[in-house]
């Protein structure tokens, strides 16, 4: 019979340490990491994919990388300095007094891959750079010194995080661990508050306070949450999964779940099987098309400004026909489509969004959601995020600090965008990090305004979309160019205006958002953006 082991202690032996830079190469090819290392980042900044997983670069940053993972980094004109500690963790076994060292698989769970957050990074920096000088001289007998300096380290690091965990409220996570626990049974609000050792009245405050919804509310997600995962497995079965998450009626439970997820659990359970069709002004085909899914038909029945009630009866009628022709399992639409939503129903099951985020990312989950495709957005999203670093970079060394200004010219009136609140704000001025024009409204999504009201706009660059030519707006444009500001207007005077499409819609789609990546890299070759 084997000994069982009296005690066990993690042990961390010390490797090596370097201090490295990448520089030279935009894109560091992906490689396997073969040991346990944490970096310390010290200059530069850039990108990194972790497993996948996208992190910004910056200075004074720390990351754990483990045997296995595979990175992959995306790096600034200017070079990334870094210091590597590498080490490997073992266990000790103490077994009737004999001492037995074995190798630990993976470092303890107190880290996960990727950064590492720091409230404040001198220790550790300090502590770093000391090993780095003395493992430079290292000798045999130094090996026991720099083991104990590795310790201190990964010391600093765990209680550093441990700090950061006690200054949450325990009580809310006990509440949570309690809804966890007890799914299947009936909740109430004295129970959670129990649970917290509060009062109802102020459980639900707290809980709201910090998690930013009411108990009951946050429980039926959680509910609704498992359902989906139990929905998803072989021979599941609709009244049995109600059950099994806490709801006795199963039509109370479908109503809900449909409510919450947008389709019922009988279409969910089939839905990575699903012929759909597209009801749609905003481009949602470009979005199942990026993960793989190709819609069976594709309709905008939507009334433009410049329809006459003739030309949107024939085109209304004609999709319609096509639809009921295709008998899709499932339409998914947009918002614009409220109006025709129960004569979509008579057809087949519908889900129309009315995304309340302007956030293109939650958007594309939300719809892969839907056909079964959360991993190929995933993968979508990273690897346009990582094209945003690279462009970014490139754009930085080209444009400069050249102001970019974007203006919509419809059959209203001028819209001037702002640098916030809208997928196309954010990607050219915080992900890409150009620099905005004068006056650029920073507080809002864009500014509206007659075309004899714009200001003189003081810009290097200035783009410009016709929204609905056929309702007028080269009328508007017309009147625009008669104006003393765009006649005194520099950028008119360079000839540096330059008519775009509609990046706006395009902002939403990662085919769009390509394009305008594609678009302002032309830029370089001083070829026409199309």
């Amino acid at each position: 019979m084997s000994a069982l082991p009296l005690e066990e202690h993690p042990f961390y032996l010390f490797s090596s340490v370097h201090k490295r830079r990448l520089s030279h190469f935009p894109r560091v090819k992906a490689r396997r990491v073969s040991a346990n290392m944490i970096l310390f980042v010290t200059k530069g900044s850039g990108a990194i994919l972790i497993n996948g997983a996208l992190h910004s670069i910056e200075p004074f940053e720390l990351y754990y990388l483990g045997p296995g993972m595979v990175v992959e980094a995306v790096v600034n004109p200017e070079p990334i300095e870094y210091f590597a500690v590498v080490f490997e963790p073992v266990t000790i076994l103490k077994t009737r007094g004999q001492l037995s060292i074995y190798s630990a698989p993976t470092f303890p769970p107190t880290f996960y891959p990727g950064r590492i957050p720091l409230s404040s990074t001198q220790q550790a920096f300090a502590q770093m750079l000391s090993l780095y000088e003395e493992s430079r001289e290292k000798t045999v007998q130094d090996a026991f010194a720099l083991r104990l300096k590795l310790e201190e380290l990964l010391h600093t690091l765990t209680t550093n995080l441990s700090e950061q965990e006690q200054q949450r409220d325990t009580r809310i996570d006990q509440s949570i661990s309690y809804m966890r626990k007890h799914l299947s049974e009936k909740i109430t609000l004295d129970l959670l508050a129990d649970a917290a050792h509060l009062s109802p009245t102020s459980f639900s405050r707290l809980f709201r306070k910090t998690i930013g919804m009411l108990p009951i509310d946050f429980l039926t997600r959680l509910r609704i949450d498992e359902a989906k995962k139990r929905l998803t497995q072989p021979d599941s079965r609709v009244k049995e999964v109600a059950a099994a998450v806490g709801f006795s009626n199963e039509f109370y439970f479908s109503r809900t779940f449909h409510r919450i997820v947008g389709v019922s659990p009988s279409i969910y359970i089939k839905r990575r099987q699903l012929r759909i069709a597209v009801a749609s002004s905003l481009g949602f085909r470009e979005n199942f098309e990026a993960i793989g899914v190709e819609p069976a038909v594709t309709v905008d029945l939507f009334r433009y400004p410049w329809m006459s009630d003739e030309e949107y009866e024939r085109l209304y009628t004609a999709q319609m026909i096509t639809l009921k022709e295709v008998q899709p399992d499932l339409i998914v639409g947009d918002h614009y489509h409220l109006d025709v939503r129960e004569q979509l129903k008579q057809i087949s099951p519908t889900v129309l969004f009315d995304f309340p985020a302007w956030d293109w990312r939650v958007n594309q989950m939300k719809l892969a959601e839907l056909v079964n495709r959360e991993r190929e957005a995933e993968q979508v999203i990273t690897r346009l995020d990582l094209r945003l670093h690279e462009v970014r970079h490139e754009l930085k060394s080209t444009l400069g600090k050249e102001r970019i200004t974007i203006m919509q010219v419809n059959h209203r009136a001028i819209g001037i965008q702002g640098t916030c609140d809208h997928p196309l704000n954010e990607m050219l001025y915080s992900k890409l990090n150009l620099t905005p024009g004068k006056p650029v409204p920073d507080h809002m999504w864009r500014i509206e305004m007659a075309p004899e009201m714009m200001p003189c706009l003081e810009t290097d660059r200035l783009f410009i979309q016709k929204h609905h030519l056929r309702a007028g707006s080269d009328h508007i444009f017309s009147r625009l160019q008669e104006t003393l500001s765009w006649k005194s207007m520099d950028v008119v005077k360079k000839d540096r205006v330059q008519i775009i499409p509609n990046w706006f819609l395009m902002s939403w789609t990662p085919a769009g958002r390509d394009h305008i990546l594609d678009s302002l890299l032309s830029l370089h070759n001083g070829t026409a953006i199309c």
